[in-house]
């Protein structure tokens, strides 16, 4: 079985059917295990905060109390060392955000219509999260979904309309 990518780890399933899948889940927990068993040996304690985030997410979506309380625990060794994860999930994005890394834009139907400008682009799915050290600075950048309205058709009739008068000047 070929290993999982950050993207399946980080959001494990879609819906309450990925969800049930035992095999899947089985396989989740087994990447993050690994990558847990890596970064210890490598002392990479950035990695190793990534992982408990992932960890942390997979118990959450899975309903294992066993696995958040190991998760948890992991945390919390690692904020005594100054390291913690920020998730900036449903936040709003904006351009010079030094500490993300955007791999994609993807239209959001649920945010049509809404008129709240800071609300037009924000993290929707979260694939790493922004690690921070001892100092309070990110020394990992998260890599994020960002999420953008759907224009209604009024604002396109009106944006197409500014073109053509544009153009025709």
């Amino acid at each position: 079985t070929p290993a999982l990518t950050d993207r399946e780890v980080a959001a494990p399933a879609e819906g309450a059917e990925g969800a049930a899948d035992p095999g899947r889940a089985a396989r989740g927990f087994a990447e993050v295990d690994n990558r847990i068993k890596m970064a210890r040996e490598k002392g990479d304690l950035a990695e190793l905060a990534t992982q408990a985030w992932r960890l942390k997410r997979r118990a959450d979506l899975f309903n294992d109390p066993q696995r958040a309380v190991q998760a948890e625990d992991l945390q919390s060794e690692l904020e005594g060392r100054g390291f913690e994860t920020e998730d900036p999930i449903g936040k709003p994005f904006s351009d010079g955000m030094l500490d993300i890394e955007v791999t994609a834009w993807q239209p959001n139907e649920a945010l049509d219509g809404v008129d709240d400008a800071l609300k037009i682009h924000y993290f929707g799915e979260v694939i790493r999260p922004i690690v921070r050290g001892p100092d309070g600075k990110w020394i990992k950048r998260g890599q994020v979904i960002v999420h953008e309205r759907l224009k209604t058709k009024a604002e396109l009739r009106s944006r197409l309309e500014q073109l053509r008068t544009m153009q025709k000047a």
